[in-house]
């Protein structure tokens, strides 16, 4: 395979991952010993996710959703189980859980 093919499909699957990753029409409830946490998806890039009742601004790098504020948790998506992880600052994993999914009614 040629460099610039294989260039070509390592750009598209970083394009396509959080969509087909994470569905960005669903709202995932999930229920984590440090409370429930809500991950509202804006897009196939941006996330709003609701922690201890505050909502907070969170980006998709591939597969994880990264907070844009520092002191926060990341959350890793793992579709092929379809359950979340809580990480810490490290990226170590803090717990595993499977959230409920339901289908968002707001508008892009």
């Amino acid at each position: 395979m040629s460099l610039k093919l294989a260039t070509s499909f390592a750009s598209i699957a970083l394009a396509i991952a959080p969509v087909s990753a994470a569905d960005a029409s669903v709202i995932y409830t999930c229920k984590f010993e440090v409370g429930v946490v809500v991950i509202n998806h804006l897009g196939p890039e941006n996330a709003v996710v609701q922690l201890a009742g505050e909502d907070r601004r969170y980006v998709f790098d591939d597969e994880k959703l990264v907070p844009r504020d520092t002191g926060l948790p990341t959350f890793l998506f793992q579709s092929g189980l379809k359950r979340w992880k809580l990480l810490n600052e490290s990226g170590e994993t803090l717990e595993i859980t499977i959230c409920k999914a339901a289908a968002s009614s707001a508008t892009q």
